[in-house]
């Protein structure tokens, strides 16, 4: 599965907030947001399932560095996701405008 630079600076951006997951036997994108009383989305296509999550669909035309930081905040997401697993999930709308 390759994605674009655009779909991967977008899941960067969401990144903080929901988790993103390939389900190669039933061949669809799942998103699933980081609360325990989250909302989960399905979708074949990527984009479509980008554009369902809040915030709609954002410009199809991203910059190879805004790319990069989308890359980078996903490596840095899957390193800390261990050390916040035992943290109790806050995930109230309020504190995600806060964050």
């Amino acid at each position: 599965m390759n994605l674009t630079p655009g779909q991967l600076a977008r899941i960067g951006q969401l990144s903080d907030q929901w988790s993103f997951l390939w389900d190669k036997r039933r061949s669809l994108w799942i998103a699933a947001e980081d609360c325990p009383d989250g909302e989960q989305i399905e979708e074949s296509d990527l984009d479509v399932l980008l554009a369902r999550l809040p915030g709609g669909r954002r410009s199809p035309v991203y910059s190879a560095g805004s790319a990069a930081r989308g890359v980078q905040q996903i490596a840095a997401a899957v390193a800390t996701e261990s050390a916040s697993a035992t943290e109790p999930a806050d995930c109230t709308r309020e504190h995600l405008r806060n964050a």
